[in-house]
C-alpha cells in the first residue's frame, strides 16, 4: 500500500468551477474557492435556522449552485438528511415528503406551480417547516396558491453562481411577499446605475455584491 499523504488545502483555493446558465451571454466558468462555499453554507443554515434533525428534499441539479450548497453541502454541515429524488415529478416529490417526513423543500417557481396542480395531497406536506424558491421570480399568485392548499410558507432569495450562490433571502421571523429579503450574514449589496452611484429605495439598477462568497473570477477569462 501506498503511504498516505495529505494534500495542502488552503481556504482561498480553487474548489469547484461552476458554468453560469448563460442568460446575459455564453456560460461561463465561475470559479469558486473552498472558502467562498463553506462561508455560503454557514450563513445559509443561520438564514435556515437549520438543524441535524432537518430532512432536505434535494431534487435540483446537484452541479447547479443551488441544488449544490443548499440542497446536499448545507444539510451535510447541519449533520441533517439529504433525500436524493432521480428527477422532479410532482406526485412522486410530494409521496416523498409524506414518507420521509421532510422538513425543508428547495426549489424554483414552476416547481411549485406544478406541485399545486396535483390534485388532493392538502395534508402530505405538513412536515415542512419551510420551503426556499430561487431561480427566478416568484409570481405571487403561485406562492399564495401554494400556500393556501399546503399550510407551508415559501421564503424568498436570490443568488448567483458567482457568489455561491445566495446572496440574500428573506428569514424566518421576517418574510415580505415579492421581495428577496435581506443580504445574508456577511454579505453586503448595493444597487448602483451604469456610473455605479448608489440608488435610493425603488430605483431599478444592478445589483453588486461584496462579501467572502464572491468568486475568484471566470475561468480563461480574467478581464
Amino acid at each position: 500500500l501506498l503511504p498516505k499523504k495529505e494534500a495542502p488545502i488552503k481556504e482561498d483555493d480553487l474548489a469547484v468551477i461552476l458554468y453560469t446558465s448563460g442568460t446575459t451571454g455564453k456560460p461561463k466558468g465561475a470559479m469558486l474557492t473552498h472558502k467562498n462555499i463553506t462561508s455560503n453554507v454557514l450563513a445559509c443554515s443561520q438564514v435556515f435556522e437549520g438543524s441535524s434533525k432537518d430532512k432536505f428534499i434535494a431534487v435540483l441539479p446537484m452541479f447547479h449552485s443551488f441544488g449544490m450548497t443548499a440542497g446536499v453541502l448545507l444539510p451535510l454541515y447541519l449533520g441533517g438528511t439529504v433525500i436524493t429524488l432521480k428527477q422532479f415529478k410532482p406526485l412522486e416529490t410530494i409521496e416523498t415528503i409524506e414518507k420521509h417526513q421532510a422538513t425543508i423543500f428547495l426549489g424554483v417557481p414552476f416547481m411549485y406551480s406544478l406541485l399545486t396542480r396535483v390534485k388532493g395531497h392538502e395534508q402530505s406536506l405538513k412536515s415542512l417547516r419551510l420551503c426556499v424558491t430561487g431561480g427566478a421570480a416568484m409570481p405571487s399568485e403561485v406562492l399564495k396558491e401554494f400556500e393556501n392548499k399546503f399550510k407551508v410558507s415559501i421564503y424568498e432569495g436570490i443568488g448567483l453562481s458567482e457568489t455561491s450562490p445566495v446572496i440574500a433571502m428573506n428569514s424566518i421571523s421576517k418574510r415580505r411577499i415579492g421581495s428577496v429579503g435581506k443580504a445574508i450574514p456577511g454579505v453586503e449589496i448595493r444597487i448602483v446605475d451604469e456610473q455605479g452611484n448608489e440608488l435610493s429605495t425603488d430605483q431599478p439598477g444592478e445589483i453588486i455584491v461584496q462579501g467572502p462568497n464572491v468568486m475568484l473570477g471566470y475561468l480563461n477569462q480574467k478581464e
